[in-house]
């Protein structure tokens, strides 16, 4: 048989609550977290076993910020996940078996509890919404970034040279001419003298010497300018604008003319303590969700917000909302305070 665990919670809680249901064994699937009872969540709830009053009261609940979370479990694991969801104290709760009816006096505790988070005494704010505003700052910094260079490979190379050079050589030579003729004295003493003659031959031979001279530097490195740029951008910020709708002060003072005529002769009646159920019963009737739908079909829905923040007074002040409604609609009341 399965079972469904359900519970409230504040946003820290839910988070926590959801992982130690994870930690636990639990799956995604299994644990849901509700933020928001649009898209027909309230049938969703009825379909699992919760009756449509209960589920009403958990839209009003998750309505004024509170995060619902369910937990599908068979009969073994559903005490595991109450026991887990128990430990937080912002209204986590053992839902009974499917289709049985749920623990009405833990429900109330729980909404009472939400109802009094804020923290403020006396009269509530009813149905109060809040718009932030947003504002964007413009912070313009400084990065570095690459933009090119250059890289410099040096590397020795050759190139051939051909130039023609002049070379001086000897030889010796020896040439024999035949001479006949009478030797004289001269040739005589000549051939006396002569004796041995040694030549030596001599040849030039080319020879290559290199010289390394620096006929060219070059200079590497960087320059470094400075220059001043426009930076032109928007920047967004929200702007709230209050319209003051016409006829509202006409029509507080027309709430406050019912309260005198219905609830000035009743007993500690103060106006203080009624105009929250006037503004509700107003802004009801300017719900666009209500639209074409009258009293009778609102009722139910009136009831459960108001009743959200001031339990056990619906019946007081009915006759109040009603006629605000009624009258923000375009008709009259004429229903007295009896």
């Amino acid at each position: 048989m399965r079972k469904t665990v359900v519970g409230l919670f504040d946003g820290a809680s839910s988070a926590l609550v959801e992982k130690e249901l994870q930690d636990a064994g639990f799956t995604r699937g299994d644990v849901q977290l509700r933020r928001s009872m649009l898209g027909g969540s309230v049938h969703d709830l009825q379909r699992i076993g919760i009756p449509r009053a209960d589920a009403e009261r958990y839209e009003d609940a998750v309505a004024r910020g509170r995060i619902l979370v369910t937990v599908d479990a068979n009969e073994a694991d559903a005490p595991r996940a109450a026991e887990i969801m128990a430990r937080y104290e912002t209204g986590a709760r053992d839902a009974p078996p499917t289709g049985t009816t749920l623990d009405e006096g833990r429900l109330e505790s729980i909404r009472s509890q939400s109802a009094h988070a804020t923290g403020e005494t006396g009269a509530r704010r009813v149905g109060e919404k809040v718009i932030p505003v947003v504002e964007e700052t413009m912070e313009i910094g400084k990065r570095e970034i690459e933009r090119g260079g250059a890289r410099v490979h040096t590397r020795l190379v050759e190139r051939p040279i051909e130039q023609d050079v002049e070379l001086r050589e000897e030889r010796v030579r020896v040439e024999r001419v035949p001479v006949d003729r009478p030797a004289s004295v001269t040739d005589i003493a000549a051939a006396r003298r002569a004796g041995d003659i040694s030549l030596r031959e001599r040849a030039e031979q080319a020879v290559v010497g290199k010289t390394a001279r620096v006929v060219e530097e070059v200079h590497v490195g960087k320059e470094i300018a400075t220059r001043t740029e426009h930076i032109r951008d928007t920047v967004k910020r929200t702007e709230v604008e209050v319209d003051r709708v016409d006829g509202s002060d006409r029509a507080m003072r027309d709430h406050r003319t019912h309260f005198d005529r219905n609830y000035g002769t009743v007993a500690d009646a103060r106006w203080e303590s009624y105009e929250p159920a006037y503004r509700l019963g107003h802004e009801l009737g300017g719900d666009r969700r209500y639209a074409g739908r009258d009293w009778a079909m609102i009722e139910r829905d009136a009831r459960t917000r108001w009743e959200g923040t001031y339990p056990g007074t619906w019946e007081r002040v009915k006759a109040a909302v009603r006629h605000a409604f009624v009258r923000a609609r375009g008709g009259t009341s004429e229903v007295r305070h009896v």
